[in-house]
């Protein structure tokens, strides 16, 4: 696995990511698809020698929305009772 500081990007085979998920490569494959889908993951190709190589970046920014949104749902559904000092 390598990690770029300064992008942020992470190269990680299906199969490193497999072996350690203790899965198979095209569930790695599905699950990172669906992250992509979903806004959570964003893929990068990277030509190298001999092909190409995939960059994953986690969507901080995105994550951090769902987050607000849900706490925001939440409290709209259940809120909090005023705060009240005691003596």
């Amino acid at each position: 696995m390598e990690f770029d500081k300064n992008t942020g990007d992470c190269f990680i085979s299906d199969e490193t990511f497999s072996m350690y998920l203790n899965t198979s490569k095209s569930t790695v494959s599905r699950e990172i698809k669906a992250l992509e889908q979903m806004g959570y993951v964003i893929r990068n190709t990277k030509n190298v020698k001999g092909g190409k190589e995939r960059h994953l970046k986690v969507n901080q920014k995105k994550i951090e929305e769902d987050i607000s949104n849900v706490n925001l749902e939440l409290l709209t559904k259940y809120p909090l009772a005023p705060f009240q000092r005691t003596k």
